[in-house]
């Protein structure tokens, strides 16, 4: 019984991947927190395997210590995901920003807006 192992190279022929993020910030008492949300990926299967938050000032810093609900994403076509991303509140005084890299997905950065 001779069975192929799949050959999954063929994906990388796939174009860049579509995909919607925006991002939202709130303060709870000491902490800060960013709810990031994902949705209306195009193609296969996409994987986002690295998301990281980003202080806001003169140079982009990432936000240490954050504790993320998810860091690593795998969703279908049209599947919506949401993470949130939690930190010390003083990050939010100078802004954060969400990067965001994955396959075949050109790596970008969303900007937080302030949640109401």
């Amino acid at each position: 019984m001779g069975g192929a192992s799949p050959d999954y190279r063929k994906l990388n022929r796939l174009g860049e991947a579509q995909i919607k993020a925006s991002a939202r910030t709130a303060a709870d008492g000491d902490e800060g927190r960013v709810k990031v949300v994902f949705g209306k990926w195009l193609k296969a299967r996409q994987r986002l395997n690295e998301i990281d938050a980003f202080g806001g000032g003169l140079e982009k810093t990432r936000v240490l210590p954050a504790y993320y609900s998810d860091n690593y994403v795998s969703l279908l076509p049209g599947e919506k995901k949401e993470i949130v991303v939690e930190f010390s509140k003083a990050v939010l005084k100078n802004g954060v920003s969400i990067g965001l890299r994955g396959w075949n997905l050109e790596p970008r950065v969303v900007k937080a807006g302030v949640e109401k």
